[in-house]
């Protein structure tokens, strides 16, 4: 009886230290990921594919804002993200991951014929999941 009290204390620190490390601090390593892009678009930016990859880190980290209640600060790296998808797409206007994600956050943002036409470049450019979100979210 012992035994099995002692695996789940056992079981229990690796869950705790778990959530300590990866969960709690995932805001920080989204930070250090965005730190990243930015110094890889300094070295190189002229590189569409780096934009696209920091619009998406900062999509990730306004969504965690968001889910904290924090619609200020979401806003925020909302607006950053569509700077990058912004540029990738100046950069590269066949980026059709660039036009989905920028579409996205204009639907959230209730700017709804922003989010048509930007999904509809998606769309033309073959990106299947942009026709599958429109459909979801009526809209067409």
């Amino acid at each position: 009886m012992s035994t099995l009290l002692t695996i789940g204390v056992i079981i229990f620190a690796i869950y705790i230290t778990y959530r300590l490390i990866f969960i709690r601090n995932e805001p920080l390593v989204q930070d250090a990921e965005i730190g990243t892009k930015s110094k890889q678009i300094y070295s190189n930016p002229n590189d569409p594919e780096l934009y696209s990859k920091r619009g998406l880190k900062y999509l990730q980290r306004a969504g965690n804002y968001l889910a904290q209640g924090d619609q200020v600060n979401a806003d925020h790296y909302y607006q950053l993200s569509l700077e990058d998808f912004d540029k990738a797409i100046e950069l590269n206007p066949n980026l059709a991951e660039a036009y989905y994600y920028k579409g996205m956050i204009l639907w959230a943002r209730k700017d709804d014929s922003g989010a048509y036409y930007t999904l509809i470049e998606a769309e033309k450019l073959g990106y299947k999941k942009a026709t599958q979100f429109m459909l979801e979210n009526r809209i067409r």
